[in-house]
């Protein structure tokens, strides 16, 4: 190789190796972006990703039949919205603190849960609003909520499988924390499962670290907030 094509060469290098970290990082975010968007769609429940601002991410394809049915929920410049506009302003509260990720002094979860009027149904449909798991959330570039509408006329699924589905929790772990909001102790719960103490303490660990929550308290309220949780009033 002559002088000129080894300086040419040393040009390209750099632009080379940009444009290929470029690709790696594309590379890596559609495939977060895939991720997220496949553990929504294989939820037995409707779910929306929204922004802040309440700006729809992604949505399954339950969640594109409640707005087709536009019957208490309806898409606005691309925002999830409720027709009622008090309901409407409440659920806006809830996605921007749940999109914000700020936690009291009570370990409360941001977010909550409401209920949305229907015109075809005496069965309010209700929501519930959380933060976006790490698992999840990796896939946008800025803070975004999960919303889950549920039809009370529906059939619920089970707690610990939408523990699984969310957080990925294992079997054990989903439910390990299902019997601690049964209320018993974790020593209990190695018995009932058949499995040492500490045993049972490190699927406890794992699922701490996966739900984000940092005690058994933050967990069991994580759990209450999920849609399978009715809502009263």
């Amino acid at each position: 190789m002559d002088a000129a094509s080894i300086h040419l060469l040393q040009i390209l290098i750099p632009h080379m190796q940009t444009a290929l970290r470029l690709r790696t990082k594309l590379a890596a975010a559609n495939t977060a972006n895939l991720f997220s968007e496949t553990a929504l769609d294989a939820m037995s429940i409707a779910a929306f990703m929204v922004t802040s601002t309440g700006h729809i991410r992604h949505m399954n394809r339950l969640a594109v039949a409640h707005l087709q049915r536009n019957d208490g929920l309806r898409l606005n410049n691309s925002r999830l919205s409720a027709t009622d506009l008090r309901e409407n302003a409440q659920m806006e509260f809830l996605i921007a603190g749940a999109a914000g990720g700020q936690r009291n002094a009570s370990d409360a979860i941001p977010g909550g849960a409401m209920k949305i009027s229907r015109r075809g149904s005496q069965h309010a449909l209700q929501v519930t609003i959380i933060p976006t798991p790490d698992s999840l959330s990796a896939a946008t570039a800025i803070p975004c909520a999960l919303v889950f509408v549920h039809d009370p006329s529906a059939l619920p699924k089970s707690r610990a499988a939408f523990m699984r589905q969310l957080y990925g929790l294992t079997p054990t772990e989903a439910r390990l924390a299902d019997l601690l909001l049964e209320g018993l102790e974790v020593r209990d719960i190695a018995n009932r499962l058949t499995m040492t103490l500490e045993t049972a303490r490190f699927h406890l660990k794992r699922a701490l670290a996966k739900t984000g929550a940092r005690r058994q308290t933050e967990l069991m309220r994580l759990m209450l907030s999920l849609p399978m949780h009715s809502i009263s009033g």
